[in-house]
């Protein structure tokens, strides 16, 4: 069984870390909402990227990071859409020559 390290945190918790860390949030009702919808850990991902030693950098904001994440998340969901259509299309191609 896995072991882990750190232990669990709040989502006010979390919102603290992050603004100790620098990042800069401007309304905390909505943090709030997108930490306890989307989770601090898929966003970690995207904290990375504006961070050095877990410091983030001047003027990151929460708001920029969920522009990031939901920009990610209309591509997911475009080349989804893609992904079915050519597994439809190579399903029939496939089912057309074993007939």
């Amino acid at each position: 069984m896995a072991r882990y390290n750190k232990p669990p945190t709040t989502v006010a918790q979390q919102i603290t870390i992050l603004m100790d860390r620098g990042l800069l949030i401007e309304d905390l009702e909505q943090a709030k909402k997108q930490l306890q919808v989307i989770g601090y850990y898929r966003l970690s991902g995207y904290f990375k990227a504006f961070q050095i030693n877990e410091r983030f950098n001047n003027g990151i904001t929460f708001q920029r990071i969920i522009q990031l994440y939901d920009n990610d998340r209309r591509l997911r969901c475009c080349l989804l859409g893609a992904i079915e259509r050519i597994e439809i299309a190579v399903k029939a191609l496939l089912d057309n020559h074993i007939a």
